[in-house]
């Protein structure tokens, strides 16, 4: 009741404020809150929260949009964070919360962004991770701001002429695609780098990963060994007659689309979404491919 109590009326939008949540949270764990100074100086408004399961970090919360941390309790937080032992998990996210700090700070004061900061607002290298539940909304915000086909060539670090906008500006010394996808385009650009349907939104996430060579049991073993939770419904697909692993290990490239990259104009059906892959000259991953590509991102 104490910890209900301290979060109440204070607008942090965290669910433990409710007594049935603070009490099951708290059978799970440990509950640091952070609190600043009211105008008497009392320390009773929440600014940011650590939620722990048994030993382990479960989640942080703030107070900043969709539950983010706000810009500037962020070092407090990394510094507690160092304290557990799943805490340099989480040092990613705080790192990418304190360069979007500065990164807003000078496109308020009008600076100039270097290379390495355009990549990171445009999520290039890594996509920017936060502590809400959501996006930080600072990321569409600040790209509002800018002309992203203006920072895209610095991005790329091309001429503006080695960006093809469409299938027939697609030259020998093309660096960076942007535009509608096309039969076999995975193939033809299998050398370039940067292929988005829109820039930056429409990224095309590509990775080459290795199966086969595991049975079903090994790849339970191993995800279990990680620490990996498996849902009952990824379980049932592990278990069907159909799941069926390679003898040896093979390179799988991988391409991760939308719906929304098919080009499609209407909502289409399964069917069609399934036809329109195999006009890109892709098919359907291999059952193994969801094992193997949870193991290769264990974190």
């Amino acid at each position: 009741m104490p910890l209900v109590k301290s979060l109440q009326g204070h607008g942090t939008g965290w669910c433990t404020a409710g007594e049935s949540t603070a009490k099951t949270q708290l059978e799970g764990g440990d509950f640091y809150v952070f609190y600043s100074l009211d105008p008497q100086g009392q320390p009773i408004v929440p600014r940011a929260a650590i939620r722990m399961q048994e030993n382990n970090i479960a989640e942080v919360r703030g107070i900043g949009p969709d539950q983010n941390l706000d810009p500037y309790i962020g070092k407090v937080v990394q510094d507690k964070m160092a304290e557990f032992p799943d805490g340099n998990l989480y040092e990613k996210k705080s790192q990418d919360m304190q360069r979007l700090t500065a990164l807003e700070n000078k496109i308020k004061k009008n600076q100039e962004l270097t290379r390495n900061e355009l990549r990171f607002l445009y999520e290039i290298d890594a996509t920017i991770q936060g502590f809400g539940y959501k996006t930080d909304p600072r990321i569409a915000e600040l790209r509002g701001l800018r002309d992203p086909n203006a920072d895209a060539p610095i991005a790329f670090d091309c001429e503006p002429v080695q960006i093809a906008w469409g299938q027939d500006e697609v030259k020998e010394n093309t660096k960076a695609y942007i535009g509608p996808l096309f039969p076999n385009i995975f193939q033809k650009l299998k050398h370039m780098e940067y292929i988005y349907t829109k820039f930056p939104e429409g990224k095309i996430a590509r990775s080459t990963i290795e199966i086969g060579g595991k049975t079903k049991a090994e790849l339970e073993q191993e995800m279990t060994k990680q620490n990996i939770k498996v849902s009952d419904y990824a379980k049932f697909m592990l278990d069907s007659k159909d799941f069926v692993t390679a003898k040896k290990p093979d390179p799988a490239d991988l391409v991760q689309l939308k719906v929304g990259d098919l080009g499609f104009s209407n909502t289409p059906t399964t069917d069609e979404i399934y036809r329109k892959i195999q006009e890109l000259g892709l098919e359907l991953c291999p059952a193994e491919v969801g094992p193997h590509y949870r193991l290769a991102y264990a974190d």
